[in-house]
């Protein structure tokens, strides 16, 4: 879990009674006890998406899952790993060098039909739509995606995975 900054100021609490009446369950008079006042981080998961675009290919594929071994499983699980392949771009070989990575596990594959070319407004496009899916898929009560790092499939990695978990 992913603790931020954010935190609950709490007050001091006085009972006058043990057996007083309750007008609310948030009520802090019916506590039979006092709270010291005190700072309470707000506990949220906030996670990270690493979103990566392969036109053609994830070029520095086992770069990245040595990046992604690196990491601590709470580091790992602070981070939302997707890709998307233009299919029409990518030899199969590549598809192939990728899919021996667990950090390019199948699972993880964004399907878009769009066709993408360099410099056009589809590849803008598909990074929307990957955003929106990768949201759709991870937000719930418990997380919260907070931040999208949209990856080219020729980048390599600078930054260890803990640096990415920290942004969030």
């Amino acid at each position: 879990m992913i603790m931020k900054d954010k935190t609950i100021k709490t007050t001091p609490i006085s009972i006058s009674s043990a057996s007083s009446s309750t007008s609310s369950p948030s009520s802090s008079s019916s506590l039979p006890f006092s709270l010291p006042s005190m700072e309470v981080p707000a506990i949220h998961n906030q996670l990270a998406a690493v979103l990566f675009l392969c036109h053609d290919g994830v070029r520095n594929a086992a770069l990245w899952q040595q990046w992604y071994d690196d990491a601590t499983s709470s580091e790992r699980a602070g981070v939302v790993v997707r890709y998307w392949i233009d299919d029409n771009h990518t030899n199969k070989d590549d598809v192939q060098a990728m899919s021996g990575c667990s950090i390019f596990h199948a699972s993880h594959r964004l399907y878009i039909p769009i066709h993408t070319q360099w410099g056009h407004y589809s590849v803008v496009d598909v990074h929307r739509r990957m955003v929106a899916l990768t949201a759709q898929q991870c937000n719930s009560r418990s997380n919260t995606i907070s931040l999208f790092f949209l990856v080219s499939g020729s980048c390599v990695p600078v930054k260890p995975l803990s640096w990415f978990v920290r942004q969030a």
